[in-house]
């Protein structure tokens, strides 16, 4: 059976300008997973585009038992992977986001000197995709996955991939099995399902009489039924394992009986056969590379679970891109358990014609044997805001046939490449030079021109906002115009752009999802980045705590909420001393109806100036629009118009804020503190 050695920790550290043989001094030790940058000692311009080899070197040690094939696993490693075992080269991997299998073949019992040598995105050949984003300034290569070595028998297990078929309460499996033995085998394959969970048994299949030739392989396709199966959704991430054993091999897999697509009809995302309304961010976890309080975060397994699990409840967040970026694979298991919708994104932005397409063939088909198995993953995302005329003509046909969930692919600002695929839109209101919120009050939600010509198909809007500020509160090389046009000499004042801020960034998403035109509302960006020449930033202020900018989580907990509201208002001025009518819309993200009461109220500070209420009930993943009439009083200046659900079943109320000035009988009155903006 299998055995598998795990080979994280520290391992020895070199570099050098020479391709060809690794050196004889290792001066360094380096943390797997990890990059170079946590080398120690640390090593000189690590991360620039220059002709440099790193060197990792680990003693593995075999034990003594039988086996016909050692292989090892390099799950994420970059720029250009090559092997040596005791001196011997044993083969290359260019791929920098993906698997590299190496076959190792038999080895003997005791240690063994085992040496990977990395290179930078200017050592690989042209024809290789290397992960370039403009908005970075340094690659540091790193093995930043974790590193296994299997030791198995003959036939051994080869991507083990599994499709739930929610009407039949069964899966669809696809098992490869691989002769590496001299001589003809046969063997029998087991297979066993459980909950996660419980460990309880589901189901189980055998197929008897299976024989290889020398050298042969053959996919094995069973389908097993699942005793009283349980669907997996973010509200119940219910878990369960494949084990898949033969003679001479075993493997467990972990999966979830979850189906997921868009309609192209409805234009609506569909989870388990029902609408969903996805709610998000963006995590770009390879810019976040590049931060100078990164350290080792990303592979401290608490502080993950905390930055997927844990902080998005709070915003009502149920779906993330990992955008221009895989991530390590624990990422993914940790997103099964919590329920999360993941879109799993290339790290492609920008298409070069010099790339191989039977490359792409081979690191996308990577991709999707690893990662395939996640429930969190619904979506593949082949490009950021890319225009190819190859990725969706010549791969993206090719490789979703290996996805036995048939997920829905995204191909950038391509037309799709299926018939139900998604569109994806980056709708920057903020990056127009004289946008203000005012201007939404005309605007009915429609995809915006840079995402392809399909305007039949549902809309993702993954990326919006123009908002970003660093975690010192300062804005961005993109942003800091906005500010300045907005808060003028405020613009240097932290508290006043992260108030100001929250406010745009709340009022926005309430606008796109309040619209309905959208499958998916996912701005950008919970994760990245923030240095003072960065482009964009996150939305954290302690990044090594997690700590979010308060006024941001506060605003986006209400403007995210599954049964919201938002104020269909977006003057800067209200004329005082009359009555007025406000559209409220209330939304119910949720499977079943919901009922409250929304109170309308106009304020100054802490005194109620004016106030209505009214019920409401919303069918399940419905929108219900009131017209509220409210007094407004003559006194002019700086007020607030205050939309506020509180739900009938309890929980805290959630509001929209619109930020406004009373006009008196004379014309417009003074400016509140976010006039201009509102």
């Amino acid at each position: 059976m299998r055995t598998t050695l795990d080979l994280t920790g520290w391992w020895d550290l070199a570099e050098s300008a020479d391709p060809a043989r690794p050196p004889d001094h290792f001066p360094a030790r380096v943390p797997v997973p990890g990059l170079i940058d946590l080398a120690r000692p640390r090593l000189d311009k690590v991360g620039q585009l220059r002709y440099r080899f790193y060197w990792y070197r680990t003693t593995v040690t075999i034990p003594d038992q039988p086996h016909d094939r050692a292989t090892l696993v390099i799950k994420k490693a970059r720029y250009g992977t090559a092997v040596w075992l005791d001196d011997r080269p044993i083969g290359h991997h260019y791929g920098c986001f993906t698997r590299g299998v190496f076959p190792l073949g038999r080895l003997t019992p005791g240690p063994h000197h085992l040496v990977v040598r990395l290179g930078t995105p200017v050592t690989l050949p042209p024809w290789v995709p290397w992960g370039e984003d403009r908005e970075k300034t340094r690659y540091i290569p790193g093995i930043y996955d974790d590193v296994v070595l299997w030791l198995s028998g003959s036939p051994h297990l080869e991507n083990i991939r599994v499709g739930p078929r929610l009407a039949e309460g069964a899966v669809d499996v696809a098992v490869d099995l691989v002769n590496v033995h001299p001589t003809p085998q046969t063997t029998t394959l087991r297979l066993t399902v459980r909950e996660a969970a419980s460990g309880r048994l589901v189901g189980q299949a055998t197929v008897t009489g299976l024989t290889l030739g020398p050298g042969e392989r053959q996919t094995i396709q069973p389908r097993l039924t699942i005793a009283d199966p349980h669907p997996w959704s973010p509200e119940a991430p219910f878990l369960y394992t494949l084990e898949c054993a033969t003679d001479a091999d075993q493997e467990t897999v972990r999966f979830g009986l979850r189906e997921f697509r868009y309609d192209r009809a409805s234009r609506r995302a569909l989870l388990n056969g029902r609408p969903y309304w996805l709610r998000g961010s963006n995590i770009t976890l390879y810019r976040f590379f590049e931060d100078p309080e990164r350290g080792a975060l990303p592979w401290d397994r608490a502080w993950v679970r905390r930055l997927l699990a844990e902080l998005p409840r709070t915003l009502h967040l149920n779906s993330f891109r990992f955008c221009i970026g895989l991530a390590p694979e624990f990422w993914y298991d940790i997103a099964d358990e919590a329920g999360l919708l993941i879109q799993d994104e290339f790290p492609i932005w920008g298409y070069d014609h010099r790339w191989s397409t039977q490359e792409l063939l081979q690191e996308f088909s990577e991709w999707i044997l690893a990662h395939g198995n996640h429930p969190c993953i619904v979506t593949w995302d082949a490009c950021n805001e890319t225009h190819s005329g190859v990725l969706g003509t010549r791969v993206i046909p090719v490789v979703r046939r290996l996805d036995l969930a048939d997920r829905p692919w995204d191909n950038g600002y391509d037309l799709p490449a299926g018939p139900d695929d998604p569109v994806e839109d980056h709708p920057y209101k903020f990056s127009q030079p004289d946008f203000t919120l005012a201007r939404l009050a005309d605007d009915p939600g429609e995809q915006s021109p840079n995402s392809g010509a399909a305007r039949d198909r549902a809309v993702i809007i993954n990326e919006y906002d123009w908002l970003w500020l660093q975690r010192t509160g300062q804005p961005t090389t993109l942003s800091d115009r906005v500010y300045r046009r907005l808060l003028g000499e405020q613009a240097d004042d932290p508290e006043a752009c992260r108030r100001l801020r929250a406010y745009l960034m709340a009022a926005l998403t309430e606008f796109w999802r309040a619209r309905r035109r959208a499958a998916a509302v996912q701005y950008f960006c919970y994760l990245g980045y923030s240095r003072p020449d960065g482009e964009t930033s996150d939305d954290f202020i302690d990044i090594r705590r997690l700590i979010l900018e308060p006024h941001f989580a506060a605003r986006m907990a209400d403007a995210f909420a599954p049964f919201g509201v938002c104020l269909d208002f977006w003057a800067p001025d209200l004329p005082g001393g009359r009555a007025h009518s406000f559209t409220v819309h209330v939304l119910n993200d949720t499977a079943a109806p919901q009922s409250g009461q929304v109170t309308l109220l106009v304020r100054r500070g802490e005194t109620v100036l004016a106030e209505t209420t009214a019920p409401v009930t919303v069918a399940a993943d419905g929108r219900q629009t009131l017209s509220l009439t409210l007094p407004i009083p003559a006194r002019p200046g700086p007020a607030e118009v205050v939309a506020r659900l509180s739900p009938a079943a309890g929980g805290r109320p959630v509001e929209s804020r619109r930020e406004v000035t009373i006009t008196g009988p004379e014309g417009r009155g003074p400016l509140g503190a976010h006039g201009p903006a509102a």
